[in-house]
C-alpha cells in the first residue's frame, strides 16, 4: 500500500489514474481503477481508498494505493508518483503532519511511534491505548478535576465572607465528595519529579555546572561543540565515557550526543557545498558495546538512541559522518546498521547466533570462513570489505598504551593475605560525591 497525503494529493494521482474521478467521489470511500504510463499503456490495477480533508488521519486530503506485491510495480508506482509532483516521505511525516494539524496531540503521536517499536504484548498494549488517546483523556480528566479544586478554592476565598451557601464538607457518604480515579495521581507524579531533580546521576541534566561552579547557558553551545569535537585542545580521539550513565536517560544521552554530532557534519557539509566544496573535516563516531543502545529488538526506552544511530549510518556519509559499531554480540545489534556497513573486523566468535549473524552478512562465496572464527587466537581478526581485496585472517599489534581491561590474576589475588578497602572512598563515588 502507498500513501500520498497532501493538498496536490489527489491531483498527482489523476495524473495516472484510469477510473472515477477521485476529485467528485466521496470521502472515506473505495475505487477500483489503473493506473498507466503517460503512454497510455497499464501498469497495474490497483483499489484506490480516499479521505479527503480535514477528515483523514493527517488532516490533508489522502490516497492510500493497493496494487499487486511485485517490488517492481511498487517501484514504478512510486517513480510515477513522484513524476507527477510527490515526493519521497521523510521517516515519520505522516504522523508529524497529524500532529502539526491538530488530528493527534503529543502523546499520541509518541505512541504511535512504541507501537511500531513495541516487542511484547504488553508494550503493544499500553502504547495502543495511550494512540487511541487514554493517556491524553487521563490528563484532561485530571485537568478537568484541577481546574473544579481551583475554582471551588477561589470562590471560598472570595466570598467567605459573604453569606453565600458552598458545597458541603461533612463526611456524610450523601454529601461529601467522591473520590475520582485519578485521586492521588498529581502527588505521586510531584513525588516522582522531586526525587529526579534530587538524583545526583541526573545532575548532568537537571543542573548543569562548568568546572568553576557556574550553571551552563546557551551562549556556551559552541565551546561544549568544540569540545567534543576536540578542537579546544586539537585532539583526534574524544571518548565520551557513559558508562555510569543511569539506564533510564541512556538511550536519550547517546541520542542527543549523535543528533548533535550529525547536525555539525550536515550543516557544515551544507555551508562546503554551497561554497562548491566538500566537507573537509570528516569524523567517525565509535559506538562501544553497541548492543547495549541501538539492539536488534526492543522496545521504545531504546527508540531515541537507534533512530539517531541508524540515521548516521544511512545518510552519515554524504557528510563526512562515518561509523563503527563494536559489540561482542553482533546478532543482537540493530539489522539497519550493520546493512549499512562496508568492512568487517570480526575476532573470536564462539556463540552459534553471531556466528549465524556474521555469516549471513558475508557474500555467498565467502560463507565458509565464519568456520574460523571460534579457532582465532588473541589479537587475530577475520576481515571482510571493500578495505581489502580478498578476505583474510590477519594479526593485529598491541595498542599503545594498553587498556586497563586484562583479566584479573583470580589465582595470584586469591592466595595473597586479606587487604584493607576503602569502602568510604568506593561509596562516596558510587553517590558521585
Amino acid at each position: 500500500m502507498i500513501r500520498i497525503s497532501g493538498s496536490q494529493a489527489i491531483d498527482n494521482v489523476m495524473k495516472s489514474w484510469k477510473g472515477k474521478n477521485l476529485k467528485e467521489a466521496k470521502s472515506h470511500t473505495l475505487h477500483l481503477g489503473r493506473i498507466v504510463y503517460p503512454s497510455g499503456e497499464t501498469l497495474d490495477e490497483v483499489v484506490a481508498a480516499l479521505f479527503k480533508g480535514p477528515n483523514s488521519f493527517t488532516g490533508e486530503d489522502v490516497v492510500e494505493l493497493s496494487c499487486h506485491g511485485s517490488t517492481w510495480v511498487q517501484q514504478q508506482l512510486i517513480n510515477l508518483l513522484i513524476a507527477n509532483g510527490c515526493r519521497s516521505a521523510e521517516g515519520g511525516e505522516f504522523t508529524r503532519r497529524a500532529f502539526m494539524n491538530g488530528r493527534i496531540d503529543l502523546s499520541q503521536a509518541e505512541a504511535i511511534a512504541d507501537v511500531i517499536a513495541s516487542s511484547s504484548r504488553a508494550a503493544h498494549r499500553i502504547a495502543v491505548s495511550q494512540m487511541r488517546g487514554g493517556f491524553s483523556k487521563m490528563l484532561s480528566d485530571l485537568r478537568a478535576q484541577l481546574l473544579e479544586f481551583v475554582s471551588l478554592l477561589e470562590l471560598e476565598l472570595d466570598f467567605s465572607e459573604e453569606d453565600v451557601e458552598f458545597a458541603a464538607t461533612s463526611q456524610a457518604g450523601a454529601t461529601k465528595a467522591s473520590i475520582g480515579p485519578y485521586n492521588g495521581e498529581f502527588e505521586r507524579f510531584i513525588t516522582r519529579l522531586e526525587t529526579k531533580l534530587s538524583d545526583k546521576r541526573l545532575k548532568f541534566i537537571t543542573r548543569p555546572e562548568k568546572e568553576d561552579k557556574t550553571p551552563y547557558t546557551t551562549q556556551d553551545f559552541a565551546e561544549i561543540l568544540k569540545q567534543f569535537l576536540g578542537y579546544i585542545d586539537k585532539c583526534n580521539v574524544t571518548i565520551i565515557d557513559l558508562s555510569a550513565i543511569p539506564f533510564e536517560v541512556l538511550s536519550i544521552v547517546i541520542s542527543l550526543l549523535s543528533r548533535v554530532i550529525f547536525d555539525f557534519a550536515f550543516h557544515y557539509s551544507k555551508i562546503r557545498h554551497h561554497e562548491g566544496l566538500v566537507n573537509d573535516i570528516p569524523f567517525m563516531l565509535v559506538c562501544e558495546e553497541a548492543h547495549n543502545y541501538i539492539p536488534k529488538n526492543g522496545g521504545a526506552e531504546y527508540a531515541a538512541s537507534k533512530h539517531s544511530i541508524e540515521r548516521i549510518a544511512k545518510e552519515g556519509r554524504k557528510y563526512g559522518l562515518n561509523l563503527m559499531v563494536v559489540s561482542q554480540r553482533p546478532s543482537e545489534v540493530s539489522e539497519t546498521i550493520f546493512s549499512q556497513c562496508n568492512n568487517f573486523l570480526v575476532l573470536k566468535l564462539t556463540n552459534v547466533n553471531d556466528q549465524s549473524c556474521i555469516k549471513n552478512l558475508l557474500p555467498d562465496n565467502n560463507a565458509t570462513l565464519v568456520d574460523v572464527l571460534p579457532t582465532l587466537s588473541a589479537g587475530e581478526c577475520l576481515v571482510v570489505g571493500d578495505a581489502v581485496p580478498l578476505p583474510a585472517v590477519v594479526k593485529m599489534d598491541m595498542p599503545n598504551p594498553v587498556p586497563n581491561s586484562s583479566n584479573v590474576n583470580v589465582y595470584d589475588e586469591w592466595n595473597k593475605d586479606w587487604i584493607d578497602i576503602a569502602f568510604e572512598d568506593v561509596i562516596s563515588r558510587w553517590r558521585k560525591e
